[in-house]
């Protein structure tokens, strides 16, 4: 008997970069291989949300539909696709996004024992069944695929360490560094998200993270060195950076300053007052004002009063410390002014609100 043919595999390309998940592509399926831990040292298909996000994005795009979607994996096979279904043609018109969240909430559910509680596993093999039926040729040319070579694994990637090594100051040098348009790098533009700045303008993530991490650590980074993708650590350390990460063709939120009512009595609809506020809370500075400053001197401490909040109140003592723009003159500056750390001060929130009432003293003097 002869051995069973081994099945071509195929892996999805957006932007240049080639995603580290496994496909199978027949002629009206595709089958999309489980991600996992650790395979020879690497993660198994870290790609695995990106790609089936992108699969549905451009199948939807082709006008071709899933009508039925089941979890395909060798331990639940003994079970009839019925009981192992994880989009049906109830959810046929649902949109990418909504089929994306719908079936990976339901494979957590297939196979997991009865009475087991918390999440179960999201990144599952799974089946996709199509309406329409083209020559396999055409549906690989249709989705942008290539075909893997067995015998070449996907060079590492930058580990869990290095990644966390860029960190917000990082981030913030590269975004200033991309809007001045002066760094050269490999990334090309984006396709599925944008980093929303407050001015409006609107970055690449895996640009923005590519040139942090050539910064901090020291070396060119390119664009096969680490995943992007809105569920990846990288568009993970933007979000905790404070930047807002928004979808293409999505309208800009409505401008959130000022937001308490403490700070429109202290603005009282002066627009000098309100631009300082913006600038003191501009997407991501806060963040790196802070990180630079324990990269510095250890731990965060106001630079007014001199007190070091974890020493009296412990590990969540550092939420006392605000950032303030220590340039008062800020009535004179232009909008396209570009702030620099060192703009910047690290005050406890006392001291904080009285360089407010001192600023807004010494304008309407002015």
């Amino acid at each position: 008997m002869s051995a069973a043919a081994v099945p071509a595999l195929y892996r999805l390309q957006v932007d240049g970069q080639t995603l580290d998940a496994v496909l199978e592509i027949e002629d009206a399926a595709i089958v999309l291989h489980s991600s996992g831990g650790a395979k020879s040292g690497r993660p198994l298909n870290p790609d695995y949300a990106r790609t089936l996000r992108l699969l549905l994005t451009r199948l939807a795009a082709a006008g071709l539909h899933v009508r039925e979607a089941w979890v395909d994996s060798n331990r639940v096979q003994h079970l009839p696709p019925r009981d192992r279904l994880i989009l049906t043609p109830a959810e046929r018109s649902l949109t990418p996004e909504a089929q994306f969240s719908f079936m990976t909430a339901a494979m957590e559910l297939i196979g997991q024992a009865p009475g087991v509680s918390g999440k179960g596993n999201r990144r599952k093999r799974i089946r996709l069944q199509l309406e329409e039926q083209l020559p396999q040729g055409d549906l690989v040319t249709l989705l942008g695929a290539v075909l893997v070579d067995q015998e070449v694994h996907t060079p590492q990637r930058l580990s869990a360490a290095d990644l966390e090594k860029v960190t917000a100051q990082y981030l913030f040098h590269a975004v200033e560094r991309l809007k001045a348009g002066d760094t050269a790098h490999g990334f090309g533009p984006s396709t599925e998200y944008d980093v929303l700045l407050d001015d409006g303008t609107r970055l690449p993530p895996k640009a923005v993270f590519g040139v942090a991490a050539s910064e901090a650590l020291g070396r060119e980074v390119g664009p096969k060195d680490f995943t992007g993708g809105v569920d990846s650590q990288c568009v993970r350390v933007l979000r905790e950076a404070g930047y807002t990460i928004i979808t293409k063709g999505e309208e800009r939120p409505a401008d959130p300053v000022p937001v308490a009512a403490e700070d429109v009595a202290w603005t009282e609809g002066r627009t000098v007052l309100v631009t300082h506020l913006r600038r003191e809370r501009a997407s991501g500075l806060a963040q790196a004002k802070k990180a630079d400053f324990v990269q510095q001197h250890g731990r965060l401490h106001c630079e007014h009063c001199k007190m070091v909040p974890s020493e009296h109140y412990g590990e969540h003592g550092d939420a006392c410390i605000e950032v303030h723009h220590r340039t008062v003159h800020v009535a004179d500056m232009a909008e396209a002014h570009r702030t620099v750390l060192d703009d910047l001060q690290c005050l406890c929130a006392n001291c904080h609100r009285v360089e407010h009432r001192r600023l807004k003293a010494g304008l309407l003097q002015r």
